[in-house]
């Protein structure tokens, strides 16, 4: 048995320690012991995890080699008891890795915290920290309470503002510096808080759906800020950012030839809503001008083919979506800022979107990189525009490439269509950094103006008894 020159090469290739070799190179079976084959097979497992673009040919053959002198350590019978064994004690140390290194991590957040975080829950925290308090979910029969009732206490990170959101468990309506809605279910006149507050209303639905969100309504509702879509919001909340897209350049998409000639709709409500009917009416007319469309929800309009099945319901849409050259892509209303994930999913897939919703669209994507649908179904004209835009680039892979020029592009040479640097605006006070940073610094802000007025106040009057209320900051 050649065992000796094998170790040999083994050994120059992986680099194991010379103090293995004596145990390794053993013809007797029996006197390979239990750590011996774990270090074995603890060296597979590192090999393996190396990066592809790491693994040379060494490298390769020290697997396979690796794999063959396990195989002749684990023929016989005693031998195979003590692999198993090894293989357990190895998966056992991996699964202790990982949870010492959670265990790490937590640690990390927890000492980030210690600053901020009250004692026994009660929301005595600093002074100096501002605190948004969210009331508690209301339950809503068709919308499910868990995912915003029950939340942990967070700490508003990459914020200059020292801020934090209380858990849910905590009762902050003495405490809070900002109160803030979820809407639609909350409302600012269904809660009896004990003194006045700084309220703020947010909400990621479009103001067609819920038109007491207008801006101006709330501002009159009583709410001191407002945060929606709505671009004149005090906080604009949307659902990504210009970054993303920097960050989806660092993505690899398959190409035009890896994907179907065809344009992909992905729907599941076909009529309830006049908005429906327009984007079946739409996906339809598409279809009669020639454009092949594959219906991927239970939604399939009228000339398209329905291929909707459960795959497709329990998988990942924007997985799906690799496989089209183009995407339909419609939001929910069209209004100035309202801009969902429906288009950001064409972008993340690397298919083309076709785009129907907000007339504000290139103030949240790189210029000439979408097709825009018309708003008016009747624009026939407009229609077969864009019918032969859709046909140019399903068929033609110069047309397809030309719309994926955003992703090699500098993207500090994105305009928006008022010729504003589109990462510039993005960069303004107004949209940066995160929503709950944004409604912090309005939070600390008011707070801190309140205090001024009270020691002015204060200074004016130094004769006055002092009042019996007790404003907690």
């Amino acid at each position: 048995m050649a065992s000796k020159p094998l170790c040999s090469a083994f050994l120059q290739v992986a680099c194991l320690l010379c103090l293995l070799q004596a145990a390794w190179c053993k013809e007797d079976v029996a006197a390979c012991d239990e750590e011996s084959i774990l270090q074995l097979i603890t060296q597979k497992n590192d090999l393996k995890a190396q990066s592809p673009m790491s693994t040379n040919n060494n490298t390769a053959t020290a697997m396979v080699q690796t794999d063959a002198h396990l195989k002749y350590l684990t023929s016989e019978g005693a031998a195979f008891v003590a692999w198993k064994d090894a293989e357990r004690q190895w998966l056992s140390k991996q699964k202790s890795k990982a949870s010492n290194n959670n265990k790490q991590h937590q640690q990390q957040r927890q000492q980030q915290q210690q600053d901020v975080q009250p004692p026994q829950s009660s929301c005595d925290y600093p002074p100096d920290v501002t605190v948004l308090w969210y009331p508690p979910e209301k339950s809503v029969p068709w919308w499910p309470t868990s995912l915003l009732s029950q939340f942990q206490t967070a700490v508003i990170t990459d914020c200059e503002v020292k801020c934090i959101k209380p858990a849910s468990s905590e009762h902050c309506q003495n405490r809070a510096d900002g109160v803030v809605y979820h809407l639609p279910n909350q409302r600012l006149h269904n809660f009896q808080l004990p003194h006045k507050q700084f309220n703020i209303g947010i909400s990621m639905e479009s103001t067609a759906n819920y038109p007491f969100q207008e801006p101006s309504a709330l501002r009159a509702a009583g709410y001191d800020v407002v945060a929606t879509t709505r671009p004149d919001s005090d906080v604009p909340v949307a659902y990504f950012t210009a970054s993303a897209f920097t960050q989806l350049q660092l993505n690899s998409f398959p190409g035009w030839d890896d994907r179907m000639p065809a344009a992909a709709f992905v729907a599941t409500n076909c009529g309830w809503s006049n908005f429906a009917a327009h984007r079946i009416t739409l996906v339809s007319q598409l279809s009669k001008l020639g454009v092949p469309v594959d219906s991927l929800g239970s939604c399939a309009p009228p000339g398209t083919r329905a291929l909707h099945n459960s795959t497709y319901r329990r998988g990942n849409k924007v997985e799906f979506l690799k496989a089209y050259r183009v995407y339909l892509a419609f939001e929910n209303s069209a209004e100035p800022g309202y801009v969902s994930e429906k288009v950001m999913d064409g972008y993340a897939s690397g298919a083309v979107a076709v785009y129907w919703g907000a007339p504000d669209i290139y103030n949240y994507v790189p210029p000439a990189s979408l097709i825009r649908l018309p708003d008016n179904t009747d624009d026939k004209d407009a229609l077969q525009v864009v019918a032969r835009q859709i046909m140019a680039v399903i068929s033609n892979k110069s047309q397809w490439d030309q719309m994926m020029q955003c992703r090699s592009q500098n993207a500090s040479s994105w305009k928006t269509e008022g010729g504003m640097d589109l990462l510039k605006l993005w960069d303004s006070p107004k949209l940066k950094g995160s929503i709950s940073c944004r409604m912090c610094r309005l939070a600390y802000n008011h707070k801190k103006q309140a205090n001024m007025s009270l020691s002015i106040s204060a200074v004016a009057k130094p004769n006055e008894p002092s009042s019996s209320y007790k404003i907690e900051r």
